[in-house]
């Protein structure tokens, strides 16, 4: 189970005042702040400085499972929260000509889950014990993505027409993830027998990477291509933790009584991201304008990317072993998007983009309590909705809207009903996972200095 891990989801955040709305189809005609992401050749085009504040009002986000402890029950939560995503300035030195710089913050990913899911049934658990017992299950998934990007952009403009720039961005990651079983088997006699399955790990990573973009403007449309490097590994390091125990009743249950914990620190990792291409291109239509635009990722080859150390229990003697490892595939998306003009002051948007999951197929849930596991496991494909308005108050350039994205995956559950006296199995039966979400939006600009910024729209 990966819940909404955005790892293997590459067009999951937006950003902007205007590009906010258009899904990611902007890389060749943005014209806010947000060029420092989606091309940074676009900033030496940009012929006005401003201060930029991109935030998500809210958000309300939605995890539905079905089938989770194999009687077709259906559990959900809805949580609302305050996502703020984007903050940027740019410059425009009077004695360098042409040149432009600009530094921003901006939200790569941003997931902060705690699900927590109990049941109770009654059924025949142990042979030895006369009658059903009362099992008690309580499930528990916590996951906490959050990414920075700190980031740094310099552009050059040759003309009103061409422009090329670059980005440098120090990636701070931190994902903090765990799965909590417990279970609790009661008899008729009110002898209690107990099991709890605790496992987790934590990582820090700090990154470089760099984006480059060229941007053009000819007689029929405005054109944008842009190359995103690998990221360089700069430090950050990893913990694991894990739990097992079980409590047996004497005559009733024939498994050994277990006891079993770990902790470690500073584990060395290796988080890896993918070469990306894009390209785009922005179409006038009268007054108003259509934004198409792509991004291909190249796969990354499976790795380790965290190794925790051998451990023994403390009761059985057994050696554990855990290794988290990724892999990502090769996948290309799409955006389109509209802006529609009203009057010089007001333009509607409406945009759609795809957000396929780069996660392969042969993966290891890390719910599924293997010695193996992948970090990246969510492989529904996403579709993300915009739409809103941008219109200009003195002295800001405001923005709001609707966004809507949405996923479903099926996968193992992670425990089922106990069988044949065993305290725990994990079975092939598969439950569903459907994750929505909806953000509003808000977004303003400061400019310095009123002007036309030179492509041609608001």
């Amino acid at each position: 189970l990966g819940l909404t891990a955005q790892d293997g989801h590459y067009w999951t955040q937006h950003y902007g005042t205007n590009s906010i709305l258009l899904s990611n189809a902007n890389i060749g005609g943005v014209n806010d702040l947000a060029a420092v992401f989606y091309n940074p050749g676009r900033i030496g085009l940009i012929e006005k400085s401003a201060f930029l504040l991109n935030t998500n009002v809210f958000e309300v986000s939605r995890l539905r499972f079905e089938n989770l402890s194999g009687q077709q029950q259906e559990r959900s939560r809805t949580q609302i929260v305050k996502v703020p995503s984007f903050v940027g300035i740019n410059l425009r030195p009077k004695s360098m000509k042409g040149h432009q710089f600009a530094f921003s913050i901006l939200q790569r990913q941003d997931v902060d889950i705690d699900f927590n899911y109990r049941d109770e049934t009654n059924t025949e658990l142990f042979e030895n014990s006369p009658g059903e017992e009362l099992l008690g299950s309580n499930l528990r998934f916590k996951q906490l993505i959050k990414e920075e990007w700190y980031s740094a952009t310099w552009a050059y403009a040759f003309s009103d027409r061409l422009s090329v720039g670059v980005t440098t961005s120090l990636s701070r990651l931190r994902v903090n993830k765990s799965t909590t079983i417990e279970l609790s088997g009661l008899t008729q006699l009110n002898r209690l027998a107990q099991y709890q399955y605790d496992r987790g790990y934590q990582l820090s990573d700090f990154g470089l990477l760099w984006k480059l973009g060229i941007a053009g403007v000819n007689n029929i449309f405005e054109w944008g291509v842009t190359v995103t490097t690998p990221s360089l590994h700069w430090g950050g390091s990893g913990v694991y933790d894990y739990l097992e125990n079980f409590s047996g009743i004497d005559g009733v249950t024939t498994a050994p009584d277990l006891y079993t914990t770990a902790h470690q620190e500073e584990l060395e990792i290796d988080y890896r991201r993918p070469l990306a291409i894009g390209a785009g291109i922005s179409w006038p239509i009268g007054k108003s304008r259509l934004h198409l635009s792509g991004e291909w990722y190249n796969s990354v080859p499976r790795y380790t990317l965290m190794e925790a150390d051998d451990h023994i229990s403390q009761t059985a003697g057994d050696t554990i072993s855990f290794t988290l490892v990724d892999e990502l595939k090769s996948v290309t998306n799409f955006g389109i998007g509209a802006q529609i003009y009203i009057n010089p002051k007001l333009s509607t948007y409406v945009s759609m983009s795809t957000d396929f999951s780069a996660v392969s197929d042969n993966i290891t849930g890390f719910t599924q309590n293997k010695p193996e596991a992948t970090n990246s496991v969510f492989t529904a494909d996403y579709f993300h909705f915009a739409t809103g308005v941008s219109f200009s108050l003195r002295p800001a350039d405001v923005t709001l809207g609707f966004t809507y994205t949405g996923g479903e995956q099926d996968f193992t559950r992670p425990t089922q009903l106990p069988e044949d006296q065993q305290a725990i199995t994990t079975g092939d039966e598969l439950a569903t996972l459907d994750w929505d979400r909806i953000r509003a939006v808000f977004s303003f600009a400061i400019p310095f200095a009123r002007g036309d910024s030179g492509n041609g729209s608001d």
